[in-house]
């Protein structure tokens, strides 16, 4: 479905349960989707959003089951309570560089989510906002506002290559036919040691033994060649240490010329 470039706003509830909408197209004359416009429609599998819209109402796709990416433009500064709430077939999702705050539960329990690219500085997050999610996060390393906790990401992906490795542009990569991860490494949520991010970690993760009362820490690194197959990659007890900073390290050793590391909360 196209909507009419006469329209200029999309009012509460327009589509509402509109089972039977499997697309929408909205023109630059739109500068907001209202409350629960797209809410129920669960055929809905692709939604375009120009950069006109500025503002997505609360539950305003709510339940849509069937959307597997969105995209917010730059020109929106918010989204709703709710908004995309029980999308549960999301996987990818791009939050523009304008969005400055994210409703109560605007991705709540939208559980196929596992990849969010932020463009611009941390959006302030309303309650519970990407409860149920385990994704990996991605966002510029010159942006700010992103600190040791946010929202309940429980996944970050980051890089380490060796100056020459980068030089050399990873034979893996050039297998993949992805673009040179020394120029856009932020496109595929990957970081060198000093744009490394820190870790906002899950649960259960940090237990107690009620003998000894000693606590126990417990994370889950993982190793890839190819950005698709990771692999347990344990560590013996003493490559790990707590340093003066209190700062978590790690010492091992890598076969590979180059790899990537994920390090998950379980």
């Amino acid at each position: 479905m196209t909507i009419p470039t006469s329209v200029t706003s999309i009012g509460d509830y327009a589509f509402y349960d509109c089972s039977g909408l499997t697309s929408v197209t909205i023109p630059n004359s739109v500068t907001s989707l209202g409350d629960g416009v797209f809410e129920e429609c669960s055929g809905l599998t692709s939604v375009t959003i120009p950069n006109s819209v500025t503002s997505i109402g609360y539950m305003a796709f709510y339940n849509c089951s069937g959307l597997t990416s969105v995209t917010i433009p730059n020109s929106v500064t918010s989204i709703g309570d709710g908004a995309f709430e029980e999308c549960s077939g999301l996987t990818s999702v791009t939050i523009g560089n304008g969005v400055t705050s994210l409703g109560d539960y605007a991705f709540y329990d939208c559980s196929g989510l596992t990849n969010i690219t932020f463009i611009g500085n941390a959006p302030e997050l309303g309650d519970e906002v990407f409860y149920g999610v385990t994704a990996s996060a991605s966002y510029p390393a010159a942006a700010t506002g992103w600190g040791a906790s946010y929202g309940g990401l429980t996944t970050i992906i980051l890089r380490y290559l060796s100056d020459a490795q980068l030089a050399s542009r990873d034979s893996q990569q050039r297998a993949l036919g992805q673009t040179d991860v020394t120029s856009a490494p932020n496109t595929y949520g990957l970081y060198n040691l000093s744009q490394v991010q820190a870790l906002n970690v899950g649960t259960p993760l940090l237990t107690r033994d009620t003998v000894s009362n000693k606590f126990k820490l417990t994370i889950k690194a993982k190793k890839s060649t190819d950005l698709v197959n990771f692999s347990d990659m344990p560590f013996s007890a003493g490559d790990a240490v707590i340093n003066s900073n209190g700062e978590m390290e790690f010492q091992f050793a890598s076969p590979d010329n180059a790899a990537f590391f994920r390090i998950e909360s379980r």
